[in-house]
């Protein structure tokens, strides 16, 4: 599955606030599979799950 905007994008080292994107990732952990996300600011964001079948 792949998410991806064309938004204003975000620091990915720098995220304190939230857990949406924490949450994402325990959850792609837990059923075996891989998150990866590509972002950078005014670039967008890409997020790509693979999850095994």
């Amino acid at each position: 599955m792949v998410i991806k905007d064309n938004g204003i994008g975000f620091d990915l080292e720098k995220m304190h606030t939230g857990f949406g994107i924490q949450g994402m990732m325990e959850r792609v952990q837990l059923l075996g599979g891989k998150i990866d996300i590509k972002t950078d600011r005014a670039e967008g964001t890409q997020i790509q799950v693979i999850l095994p079948l």
